[in-house]
């Protein structure tokens, strides 16, 4: 099961997290993967200054944390900073599903993976998101600001960027609710029934 939400950045936003990158470095994305996933790989990474928590880092946290729909569908009980790709005209990455677990000092069970988008889609060609959820290929290029949240388990990739750049923020959830099957039944439930349980 996937979601797609409108904005989950306001564009003030996302020109503050753009500035941010844009005054900072990108390293190549393969070092943030391991040996079976690093030949499907060809991207950029934002290299944070020391290791430091960022402005786009916080922006990126306040909006998880006040989206009602990333809420009621995800339950998070962890979050690990987010991780900003680029892509270039060239860069794409293969076929995939995320480690199950993730994290250097506090280690994450990672059932849900998010996408912000960051470039609006008429700056660039190709770098669809596809996933496949069991019921075929969805391929996902959202406006800026914009989110798609599915499941860490499902295989997916990024097709190859033939015009402009791509730029987005991906992250990872360990959900209160580690049940998929159940994470959806909540999600579903009839507005009535979510309004009772958040009190």
């Amino acid at each position: 099961m996937l979601i797609t939400i409108e904005n989950m950045l306001t564009p003030e936003e996302v020109t503050q997290v753009r500035a941010t990158l844009d005054g900072g470095s990108f390293v190549d994305g393969r070092h943030s993967t391991g040996l079976i996933n690093d030949r499907l790989k060809t991207n950029e990474e934002f290299d944070r200054p020391g290791g430091k928590v960022t402005d786009a880092d916080r922006i990126i946290g306040q909006a998880l944390n006040r989206n009602i729909e990333f809420q009621e569908f995800a339950f998070p009980a962890k979050l690990l900073p987010p991780m900003f790709n680029k892509y270039g005209k060239g860069m794409h990455y293969g076929a995939h599903i995320d480690a199950p677990i993730l994290g250097e000092h506090t280690a994450l069970r990672a059932d849900l993976s998010f996408t912000i988008f960051l470039t609006p889609p008429e700056d660039y060609d190709g770098g669809e998101l596809s996933i496949d959820t069991g019921a075929g290929e969805t391929a996902v290029k959202l406006k800026a600001g914009d989110a798609v949240v599915y499941s860490s388990g499902n295989l997916h990739r990024i097709s190859k960027v033939t015009r402009g750049e791509r730029l987005c923020a991906v992250g990872w959830v360990q959900s209160r609710v580690r049940d998929e099957f159940m994470r959806q039944t909540l999600f579903e439930r009839p507005p009535f029934q979510k309004l009772c349980t958040r009190r």
